[in-house]
């Protein structure tokens, strides 16, 4: 497939208006269906009842999109297809039933096992972590490190969708630059993948989080909408990171995915360390700090975007200049380390988050007043 910018542009404009066309058809059956997201006492404060109908609607015209664009080509992502269309059905159950843990855990292996399986997308390569040469998994380790990855992500998108527009923003993040990479070294399919889905998730913001003056229907993506994302980037920082032709090395796709992941590592670390259920619902993840350490919803749609794309700027640096994988994977951890310490160690919000959020507030009141 030769690429051009014009075809590039028609395929996001086309996958965009697809998804604004599909949107309006869903919401309605998800009202009918009863795929709604109803506000509670606890962590759902918002107004009214809100159709679950962004993440049916991402996947519809994602999979019309590479399949008007693909033709029988698209034979050659068939699991990924067939998985992300099981990762949905799961989703769609969740939402409407809120299943078990454990039930929403075998759906997502058995989605983890089509993609290892079925289309043989293994993480057997880790990459030249610490200088001393690559670090190869044999067949076994490779497969348990890849239903491992795949289930980490899932439930890092899942556990971030939990603010107007904040997982669809993120999710643009890695999706675009491992496109751009994708595209820079040949893996044309994969690229289109990945701008497909880009293109699919702006119509979804456009009726998330809304446009002044506009009386469009307010719609969540739902499990099966953060999951089918989660499936996807996972799918593709893997495919693209392992095999004879790499499009980037792994650590590189620590820096596209980020925020979700470290989200997902300090949320997890603390719940093992108060004894809670990984599980549990609760509201410590970034956004629910950055909310109580002052911040306005769309200051918190502001800091999160721009953190995540510094992360996967550095990342798509290191991987177009040839930094050392030792040097990027230690850069990697030590920001790790400082995100741990800012959101969740002894200096949380109460004075270095609040003091930034105080200030963001006072120039707002100065400019506005």
């Amino acid at each position: 497939m030769q690429v051009t910018v014009f075809l590039l542009l028609e395929i996001l404009a086309f996958t965009a208006l697809s998804t604004f066309v599909i949107i309006e058809f869903v919401t309605p059956l998800a009202v009918k269906l009863g795929l709604v997201d109803r506000p509670n006492q606890t962590r759902k404060h918002h107004i009214g009842d809100v159709p679950l109908a962004g993440g049916i609607a991402v996947f519809i015209s994602t999979v019309l999109g590479c399949l008007f664009w693909f033709g029988e080509s698209i034979q050659d992502l068939k699991f990924y297809f067939l998985a992300s269309s099981f990762v949905v059905f799961v989703g769609i159950l969740d939402d409407k039933y809120e299943l078990s843990v454990r039930a929403r855990l075998v759906g997502q292996a058995i989605v983890s096992f089509l993609i290892v399986i079925g289309a043989q997308t293994h993480l057997s390569y880790l990459g030249d972590l610490f200088g001393l040469g690559g670090v190869f998994l044999d067949p076994y380790s490779a497969f348990f490190m890849t239903v491992f990855a795949v289930l980490a992500v899932i439930n890092a998108f899942n556990m971030l969708d939990g603010m107007d527009g904040l997982l669809g923003t993120v999710s643009i993040v890695p999706l675009m630059s491992a496109g751009f990479l994708m595209l820079e070294s040949g893996s044309y399919m994969l690229a289109m993948l990945a701008f497909t889905l880009s293109s699919a998730i702006v119509p979804f913001l456009v009726y998330n989080i809304g446009i002044p003056g506009n009386k469009l229907t307010k719609i969540f993506l739902g499990d099966a909408g953060s999951m089918f994302l989660g499936l996807s980037v996972v799918f593709l920082m893997i495919a693209g990171s392992q095999g004879a032709e790499t499009s980037f090395s792994p650590v590189t796709a620590l820096w596209l995915t980020a925020i979700p992941l470290m989200d997902l590592a300090t949320v997890t670390a603390r719940r093992i360390y108060k004894r809670s259920p990984i599980f549990s619902a609760d509201k410590e993840h970034l956004h629910h700090v950055l909310m109580r350490a002052g911040f306005s919803r769309k200051q918190i749609l502001i800091v999160v975007l721009c953190s995540s794309l510094a992360f996967a700027i550095f990342g798509v640096f290191g991987e177009q200049t040839g930094l050392p994988e030792p040097l990027m994977f230690a850069a990697f951890l030590m920001c790790f380390g400082c995100y741990a310490l800012l959101i969740h160690g002894r200096i949380r919000q109460q004075k270095f988050l609040a003091y930034i959020a105080r200030y963001l507030n006072r120039r707002r009141q100065t400019e506005f007043g």
